[in-house]
C-alpha cells in the first residue's frame, strides 16, 4: 500500500494547497475527479481557458448575482490538469443621452461650441477608464461641420473632424468613471460657414451621437476590456446662415384705448440678414372692439424712429380669418430685412377702438409654430399654416418664390405658444 501525495500551485499566487491519498496499492490504475468550489461576492464571473497567452480562450463558467449581502457557491469538476480558472468583476459601462442635452435649436453658420448633446455614462461593479470615444453623425452632412469638441463640464478634453464623406470620429480620451457613478460628457460642434463656395448645407440638420461599438474602454482594477452598451438621440442642431431672435418690449399694461397692443423686437444675427414675410396674431377681447389693424416697425428702441420706408415704417396691415389675423409684411415691394446684427422693433396698433363698459382689455398673441419644416417658398411655408415666416437669406436676398424660407419653429426668444401682451383700460 502507498500514499499519494497531490500539490496544487495557483499559477499567480505562492500559495500551495495540498492533499494526500492513502490505501493504493502498487500498479493500480486511479481515478481522480478535482471538484473547485469558489466562494465570491455578488458581481464576480469565474472564468475558465486552456492557455493563458491567449485572451480570446477565457470562457465563462459561473456569474455571481443575487443579493449584494449573500456569498453564493459555486462547484466545478474537472479532470484536465491544464485548466486555469479566474474570478474578475462583472464590470459594464452604459451610455444614454442625459436629461440636460438641449432641445432642437437653430443656428447661425459659423458658430462655435454650440452644444449637440450631453451624454451620460455609467460605470457598474468597477471603476471604468474611458481611452477612446466613437462619434457618429446621424444626421447631416459632415461637410457642414468644422470640427467636434468633447467638454467634461467646462473643460475640453478632445476634439476630431470628419474626413472627407465619413460619418464618423475616433477620438482618444483620457475619461475615469468611478465605479456605480454617471459621468456626463458635453459634445459641441464648431459650424461651417455658408457663402457662395463654402462647403456647409443651408438647412442641414446636425446630430452626432455616441457610437459604443467604436467606443473603448477597460476595468480600471481588472485592466478587462469594456464594450459600452445603450444608445443616444440628440434633436439636433439646424445650420442656417443667419437666425433671428425675438423679444417682447416693454409696454404699459394701461391705457388699451391709445391703440397700441403689442410690442416686440427682432435681431438679425451678425453672420447675415434675415427676411420676413408673414407674421401671425390673434386678439382675445372683453368689452372692447379694435380693428383696422397695422403693423408699425422702429429702429430704436423708444419706438420714435420709424423705418425709413416710404410710409412711415407702416410694414404690413392685418387681415383676420377664423379669429387668426394675418400680416403679410413689406417694404419697398419686397418682404422685410432686418440687417445683419440690427434690431428692428415692432409694434401692432388699431386705428379704431369702441369699448363696452368701464372696464375692458385685450390679449394680444404673436404665433410661434409648432413643428419645423424643411425649407421652402414663402407660399409653400403659408400653405404648410406656417404662422410665423422668415429666410435666414442663405443664397443672398431671398425671393418670394425661393426655397429659403422657413417658419418660427425654435425660432430664439420665440415659443410656440406666442408671445402674449395683456393691455387693459
Amino acid at each position: 500500500m502507498s500514499i499519494l501525495m497531490i500539490v496544487f500551485t495557483p499559477v499567480h499566487s505562492n500559495a500551495q494547497v495540498s492533499m494526500a491519498i492513502d490505501g493504493i496499492s502498487y500498479g493500480t490504475n486511479i481515478c481522480i475527479n478535482i471538484k473547485l468550489v469558489v466562494q465570491a461576492y455578488v458581481g464576480y464571473t469565474l472564468q475558465t481557458s486552456s492557455d493563458l497567452s491567449d485572451s480570446n480562450k477565457w470562457q465563462n463558467i459561473a456569474v455571481f448575482e443575487g443579493d449584494e449581502n449573500t456569498n453564493k457557491f459555486w462547484q466545478f469538476v474537472t479532470t484536465n490538469s491544464a485548466q486555469f480558472f479566474r474570478l474578475i468583476k462583472n464590470t459594464s459601462l452604459t451610455v444614454a443621452t442625459d436629461a440636460a442635452s438641449p432641445a432642437y435649436q437653430l443656428a447661425p453658420a459659423s458658430s462655435v461650441e454650440v452644444t449637440n448633446g450631453v451624454y451620460r455614462f455609467h460605470a457598474s461593479n468597477e471603476e471604468v477608464f474611458l481611452y477612446r470615444l466613437g462619434l457618429q453623425l446621424s444626421s447631416g452632412h459632415p461637410q457642414s461641420v468644422f470640427q467636434v469638441s468633447v467638454w467634461d463640464e467646462s473643460t475640453q478634453i478632445g476634439s476630431g473632424v470628419f474626413l472627407g464623406n465619413s460619418t464618423n470620429i475616433l477620438m482618444p480620451l483620457s475619461v475615469f468613471i468611478p465605479k456605480d457613478t454617471d459621468k456626463e460628457l458635453i459634445v459641441k460642434v464648431d459650424l461651417a460657414a455658408i457663402n457662395t463656395g463654402s462647403p456647409a448645407i443651408p438647412g442641414d440638420v446636425i446630430k452626432i451621437d455616441i457610437n459604443p461599438s467604436a467606443t473603448a474602454a477597460y476595468g480600471f482594477n481588472s485592466g478587462l476590456d469594456v464594450l459600452p452598451t445603450g444608445s443616444t438621440t440628440v434633436a439636433g442642431i439646424q445650420i442656417l446662415k443667419s437666425v433671428p431672435t425675438v423679444a417682447l418690449e416693454t409696454l404699459s399694461s394701461v391705457p388699451v384705448s391709445d391703440g397700441r397692443l403689442i410690442n416686440f423686437s427682432i435681431t438679425s444675427a451678425p453672420t447675415g440678414d434675415t427676411e420676413y414675410g408673414t407674421f401671425s396674431f390673434t386678439l382675445d377681447s372683453t368689452r372692447i372692439t379694435v380693428s383696422n389693424l397695422l403693423l408699425f416697425c422702429f429702429t430704436d428702441s423708444s419706438y420714435t424712429t420709424p423705418l425709413a420706408n416710404g410710409t412711415n415704417g407702416i410694414v404690413g396691415g392685418v387681415s383676420f380669418t377664423n379669429n387668426i389675423g394675418v400680416c403679410h409684411l413689406s417694404s419697398n415691394g419686397q418682404p422685410l430685412t432686418v440687417p445683419a446684427g440690427k434690431t428692428y422693433y415692432f409694434q401692432l396698433q388699431a386705428t379704431s377702438i369702441t369699448v363696452f363698459g368701464s372696464s375692458y382689455s385685450v390679449t394680444t398673441t404673436l404665433h410661434g409654430d409648432l413643428v419645423s419644416h424643411q425649407l421652402d417658398s414663402l407660399r409653400g411655408a403659408a400653405t404648410k399654416g406656417a404662422s410665423f415666416i422668415w429666410s435666414p437669406n442663405d443664397r443672398g436676398q431671398s425671393l418670394v418664390t425661393d426655397l429659403d424660407w422657413v417658419n418660427g419653429y425654435r425660432v430664439r426668444g420665440l415659443p410656440s405658444s406666442g408671445l402674449i401682451k395683456v393691455r387693459t383700460n
